[in-house]
C-alpha cells in the first residue's frame, strides 16, 4: 500500500502498490492548527468522513455487493466546483 494525499489535503487515499486500485479514503491527520484554517465547507467535510469507512468493493473478489443495501452520492450536484467548462 502507498497513500498519497490529493486535491485539498484533507483525505488520504490508499492504493495497492502492485496493481494501483485505490482502497479507501481516510481524513488526515490534521493539527487543531491546520483545522481551523480550513474553511468551513471542507472542515464540515473532513469532520464527516471522519465517521465514514469507504472501502473498494472491487478488492473483495467473491463479495457479493449486489445485496447490499447502499446509497448513491451525486458529488457532482452536492459538491459545486468554481470551474467553468469554456
Amino acid at each position: 500500500m502507498t497513500i498519497y494525499s490529493m486535491g485539498t489535503g484533507i483525505l488520504n487515499k490508499p492504493f495497492c502498490k502492485t496493481c494501483g486500485l485505490g482502497v479507501t479514503n481516510r481524513p488526515a491527520d490534521l493539527s487543531p492548527e491546520q483545522i481551523d484554517a480550513l474553511p468551513e465547507r471542507r472542515r464540515q467535510w473532513w469532520q464527516k468522513s471522519k465517521a465514514i469507512a469507504s472501502v473498494n468493493l472491487r478488492l473483495l473478489d467473491t463479495f457479493d455487493y449486489k445485496s447490499l443495501e447502499t446509497r448513491k452520492f451525486d458529488g457532482y450536484r452536492l459538491i459545486p466546483t468554481p470551474y467553468l467548462n469554456p
